[in-house]
């Protein structure tokens, strides 16, 4: 989950500088804009999906790691959705 925070701060960074053109929320912080806002959350959907598969076929194959965790026999998919729909 960390990983994911910095890829959504850098690319709502690297969105926003590049192709920012409309405010968010101006009040609250002036340099925010809909464009960084929209990229960071392609982008950190991009990464996290990828990774969501690793981690199932992981858990798909028993392994040791994610089976001291509890995660294991299709628990893991049952996890990230719940995570994905609760934050």
């Amino acid at each position: 989950p960390a990983f994911l925070v910095i890829v959504n701060d850098t690319m709502a960074y690297v969105f926003g500088v590049l192709m920012g053109n409309h405010k968010l929320l101006p009040r609250l912080s002036p340099k925010k804009t809909v464009e960084g806002f929209i990229g960071a959350g392609f982008s950190t959907v991009a990464v996290a999906l990828p990774l969501l598969k690793l981690f199932v076929k992981h858990s798909e194959e028993g392994s040791k790691f994610l089976s001291v965790m509890g995660l294991d026999n299709g628990n893991m998919l049952k996890h990230a959705l719940a995570l994905g729909f609760y934050t």
